[in-house]
This record gives structure tokens, C-alpha cells and sequence, in this order.
């Protein structure tokens, strides 16, 4: 079966009316979204063509936005049709954590820059910096730096509730007021959190599943509550050293025991602009 792009899982128990061109399978509560037939990927593609299929997705991306909580998968994913369903159940905790934390979340990027009147010091610009940070802090669900360039100042996205996007734009007008107009902001979104929590996939290897169980020493691979009482015995014996490697042992046989089919599942994996490694994320629900 040919392979699609994967675009995002849309957290609702409605398989929702979706956007042209775009396919779906729902399962407990989630609907994957899928896009066109994947293209292999060949050194005589231009770029103008990588920067139109990224313009396209990120469209397809903002529109599901009216669908509901959108949780976009990371560009360059793909996945056999036939394969949601597992996907979908072997992944669920994970699904519903973000699901739950992202909820009536938007994701914004605002940039602040010096125009013109740049001061000849850093004290101007810390103290631009202190005045941004204490205006939006009480708005903001999460943030993460992004780099600066030219004359910028501060450049971050940022997670607030969908709601608020009226308050912030009066609280940048005041920033903008109060430095006499000499700053230039630009402010990209709304858009699902692609910053904070998009999905990566990649398949479960049967040689994985087996050190998984040596790691641990349990035999049934398909007994949540056997992996589960192996990890904590393993835990209470391992130095500290061993203990993301023994979490991420049970994390991925638990995965797997939600779903044991032939191939196994594919696994699903947070990924966080500039943060931490999957791993640190998807080992800790599941």
C-alpha cells in the first residue's frame, strides 16, 4: 500500500468535515489525517517545489484548526493508511495527554525588533526585554526562544488559550506605545502548537521489542501489568544512570502491548522546538 503524508490527529469523537485534499481515519476519540500520496524523495526536486509542498501543508495544517485540537505531525512524516488504526490505539495516552494539555491552545511567534531609533548600548534593549516578558507573562501558557537575528530583540513562540488573542495584541500595542514606535513587532499565527508538541513516527522493531523484554527480564510482552511491576522492580535495583534506558524498555513494550500486531505498531513521539530528545517525553505516560 502506497505511503501518505502524515499531517495531524484531531482530538473528537466526530470524524470532522475536513479540508480538500485531505483523507482521514478516526479511532477512540482521535481522527489521523492524512495528505497526498507521499513523494519519494529525489535530489532533482527544486526548492521552490520543497517551499510550496511546505506553504500547502502548513495551510492544510492552520485550516483543521476548526475542527477542533489539532495535533500536527512533523513535515516529512509518513504512514500507510492501513496502519492508523494501530497507530491510533497503540499511541492513545500519549494522544490524550496532549490532547487534553492543548486544548483551546493556539501557538503564536512574535517577534520584537529595533526600527530605526536601535539604542548605541544593551541597557535599552534589557530593559525592552523585561518590559516584553512582564506584559505577556500573565498570558502566556508556555514559551520557547527562537533565534534572533539583525535587530531583534526577543523572538519567541508562544502557547495561550485560542481566546486570548484580543488581549494580545492590546498588550504588544502598549509595548509598541510605550517605546515611542521605534520597535517593530511582527506576529505570526494562530496555528496549532507546531512548536510545543508535534508527532513524529517510526516504527517498533521486533529486535527492539526483544531487548526491551531482556532489559526488564518479563516474558510477556503483551501483560501491561507485568511491564509495569518489572519496571518498578528493575527501578528500585538499577543505578540512576540506567533508569531513562529501563523507562524507555516499559514505555515501548507498553506501546506495543496495546497493540501486539504483526508488524508492530508505529511508535508516536513528542517533539518540542529546541527541547528535549523524544525519548524524555513519550517514556513518562507511556
Amino acid at each position: 500500500m502506497s505511503r501518505r503524508d502524515f499531517i495531524a490527529v484531531l482530538a473528537g469523537p466526530e470524524l470532522p468535515k475536513l479540508p480538500e485534499g485531505l483523507t482521514a481515519v478516526s479511532l477512540r476519540g482521535f481522527t489521523a489525517v492524512l495528505g497526498a500520496k507521499a513523494r519519494l524523495w529525489r535530489k532533482s526536486v527544486s526548492r521552490k517545489a520543497i517551499l510550496e509542498g511546505a506553504t500547502l501543508r502548513q495551510r492544510q495544517i492552520e485550516a483543521l484548526m476548526v475542527c477542533g485540537t489539532v495535533l500536527p505531525a512533523l513535515p516529512g512524516m509518513t504512514i500507510e493508511p492501513g496502519r492508523l488504526p494501530d497507530l491510533i490505539a497503540a499511541n492513545a495516552p500519549l494522544l490524550t495527554q496532549l490532547a487534553d494539555e492543548l486544548f483551546e491552545q493556539a501557538q503564536f511567534q512574535v517577534s520584537v525588533s529595533w526600527e530605526g531609533g536601535a539604542p548605541n548600548d544593551d541597557g535599552e534593549s534589557r530593559q525592552l526585554t523585561d518590559t516584553i516578558e512582564k506584559t505577556l507573562s500573565p498570558l502566556v501558557t508556555d514559551r520557547i526562544a527562537l533565534p534572533r537575528i539583525d535587530r531583534m530583540v526577543w523572538n519567541n513562540a508562544i502557547l495561550l488559550p485560542a481566546s486570548d488573542e484580543v488581549k494580545l495584541d492590546r498588550a504588544l500595542a502598549a509595548i509598541d506605545a510605550a517605546w515611542s514606535d521605534r520597535l517593530r513587532i511582527r506576529v505570526i499565527g494562530p496555528s496549532p502548537a507546531l512548536s510545543f508538541a508535534s508527532l513524529g513516527v517510526r516504527p517498533i522493531r521486533r529486535a527492539e521489542i526483544a531487548a526491551a523484554k531482556a532489559a526488564l527480564d518479563v516474558s510477556n510482552s503483551d501483560d501491561p501489568q507485568a511491564i509495569h511491576a518489572a519496571r518498578q522492580a528493575k527501578l528500585r535495583i538499577a543505578p540512576p544512570e540506567q533508569w531513562n534506558d529501563l523507562r524507555d524498555a516499559a514505555a515501548l513494550l507498553m506501546t506495543f502491548s496495546r497493540c501486539p500486531s504483526d508488524p508492530p505498531p508505529p511508535l508516536v513521539y513528542r517533539w518540542q522546538e529546541g527541547r528535549a530528545e523524544p525519548g524524555e517525553h513519550w517514556r513518562d505516560v507511556a
